[in-house]
């Protein structure tokens, strides 16, 4: 079932800051939702004699609904096998085993027999490097440089706020961490002597 999920599972509630009220929909919901909408957009496209089956398959990738990416499954599985290895560390009774990265692969990408028109869309997050022009802007930006004030950090100024805005990112440039793993520190907790950090 993981796999069939929308990508935007979960955030289509309807909910904002102007009201709490929204749609209350289930997984399995979602599923059948995309499914549905999935199907009529085939059989519209299956109905259409003037193109060829590769012209309808580049069509559909357009219009079908984005599902989970192979990467997102895997990332979902080692997390449901921590829960398994956990539970059976515990002692608990009939502990499944999860599925390997191999399995996952072949279920999500088997194409359903006889359908010439089966597509599989994903639209995974394309994350291309910065260059080194933008970099260099960056780094020479106001909140490096010296900004005009907490509340103005964008313009030019002789006031430097050494706080996460500022460290985060320096931080994140010289280890090459993600960007979640230095705001779990608290202050101080990685600081050598003299005050440098420990790398």
């Amino acid at each position: 079932m993981d796999g069939r999920l929308p990508k935007d599972h979960g955030k289509k509630h309807g909910k904002n800051r102007y009201t709490s009220v929204g749609i209350e929909r289930t997984k399995q919901e979602e599923i059948d939702a995309a499914d549905a909408r999935d199907a009529a957009a085939i059989a519209a496209m299956r109905a259409r004699s003037e193109l060829s089956d590769i012209e309808k398959r580049a069509l559909l990738a357009e219009q079908l609904t984005p599902r989970l990416s192979l990467e997102t499954l895997k990332r979902n599985r080692n997390g449901v096998n921590r829960i398994f290895k956990a539970a059976r560390t515990d002692g608990g009774p009939a502990v499944p085993e999860a599925l390997s990265y191999r399995e996952i692969e072949r279920i999500a990408t088997t194409r359903p027999e006889q359908d010439d028109l089966h597509v599989r869309v994903t639209r995974p997050k394309l994350r291309l490097p910065w260059t080194e022009e933008r970099l260099a802007a960056f780094l020479t930006s106001p909140l490096f440089t010296g900004c005009w004030s907490a509340q103005r950090r964008w313009m030019p100024g002789p006031v430097i706020i050494r706080d996460a805005t500022y460290w985060v990112p320096l931080i994140m440039l010289t280890l090459g961490t993600r960007i979640e793993e230095p705001e779990f520190g608290d202050v101080g907790d990685d600081m050598g002597d003299g005050g440098f950090w420990d790398a």
